[in-house]
């Protein structure tokens, strides 16, 4: 979330779906802002690996989404960044439901 808020512009609109089913639960972030440069996709979860932002900050330190992944994979899930059809970049989480009836 806080990259999505981070890269969109001031008046963007920021999306989040949740879904639940007997297998798995999906979570999808979604942005408007100017999404990821195409070459930077294959990175993105490198470790110290960050963009500049689009308001001329300070880049970050390149963990965060490196922490993220691991953690999701440590519980067995997956992640998936991609710049969206329209516009912004859309991010899906993918966690196994292990909730018992």
């Amino acid at each position: 979330m806080d990259n999505a808020i981070q890269f969109s512009p001031s008046e963007g609109v920021i999306v989040f779906n949740a879904k639940l089913n007997e297998t798995n639960c999906e979570l999808s972030i979604r942005d408007h802002g100017p999404g990821i440069p195409d070459y930077a996709l294959e990175r993105i979860f490198e470790r110290f690996y960050s963009l500049q932002r689009p308001d001329g900050s300070p880049k970050s330190s390149g963990l965060g989404l490196s922490f993220v992944q691991e953690v999701i994979q440590l519980h067995h899930g997956t992640i998936n960044i991609s710049n969206h059809s329209n516009e912004g970049v859309i991010v899906t989480i993918q966690l196994p439901n292990t909730q018992k009836d």
